[in-house]
């Protein structure tokens, strides 16, 4: 609600009401992590509050039964909240046959140091997360040899110097446009979401409507092969500004302190 919004945004912002100006890239991030925050449930009745006005579950569950009830079942899968998960260490992973051929930071907006400065122990740590998971990735048939998956991963640091960064299977999502690509492209980044391979008989038809690179990084984008794998992520903000902001964040931009938003 309205009310536990704002606790949020003073919280994560840490900023008074009175407290100056920002920029619309940083108000962005301090709605993205409010936004997080609100998913925090700690009663039952909070939790059922969440699903109940939760449009991408109305989504969800009407597209199902758009198919007929045969076969129908849902569950609702509780888990402890995880402080160390947020927006900035989220990974979105392409694995084709269990390998993982692609990696792209989830967050298409907004640059990070902690992924510019460290891509190599992210991706090794992403790598060494999949490989663990594979046999139950196997179990599932997830990992044959036509199959392909979208894998988010969360990264966290290394708790020592000298340990290896420790990951986190936070969700499995179907292979496809249906999914967000993130920063790659679901059509001209075909051959490489698919690990080169031709998987539903229509790779040489996509490629003559999109050839491949036919869509260019924005300049915001960076790519790095490391370890044989194309990982790519922000090197700088989107360019986002605050007519952006105002246009796909207005219930937010409506509820924040008036003096955060001031230009």
């Amino acid at each position: 609600n309205a009310s536990a919004y704002q606790l949020e945004f003073e919280k994560q912002s840490g900023q008074s009401s009175d407290s100056g100006t920002a920029d619309a890239c940083d108000v962005l991030r301090c709605f993205q992590d409010v936004c997080l925050s609100l998913l925090r449930v700690t009663t039952s009745a909070e939790a059922l509050q969440l699903l109940l006005s939760s449009s991408r579950v109305m989504q969800d569950i009407s597209h199902t039964r758009d198919k007929g009830n045969r076969g129908w079942s849902m569950s609702v899968v509780a888990r402890e909240w995880d402080p160390d998960v947020s927006l900035g260490r989220e990974f979105r992973t392409f694995v084709v046959a269990g390998n993982v051929v692609a990696i792209s930071q989830y967050d298409d907006q907004l640059a990070y140091p902690y992924v510019v400065n460290n891509t190599e122990q992210i991706v090794t740590a992403i790598i060494d997360c999949l490989r663990l998971a594979k046999p139950k990735l196997d179990e599932l048939s997830f990992a044959t040899a036509n199959m392909a998956i979208v894998v988010d991963v969360l990264v966290t640091p290394a708790p020592l110097p000298s340990s290896p960064w420790p990951a986190k299977v936070i969700e499995l999502t179907p292979f496809g446009p249906m999914t967000g690509a993130s920063l790659f492209q679901w059509n001209s980044d075909r051959r490489i979401l698919q690990g080169g391979k031709d998987l539903f008989g229509d790779l040489d038809d996509c490629e003559r409507k999109c050839p491949p690179g036919s869509l260019s990084m924005p300049s915001n984008v960076d790519e790095q092969i490391i370890s044989g794998i194309p990982f790519r992520y922000n090197l700088h903000h989107k360019p986002f500004d605050w007519q952006h902001l105002h246009a796909y964040w207005e219930d937010y931009v409506r509820l924040a302190p008036p003096s955060i938003l001031s230009k």
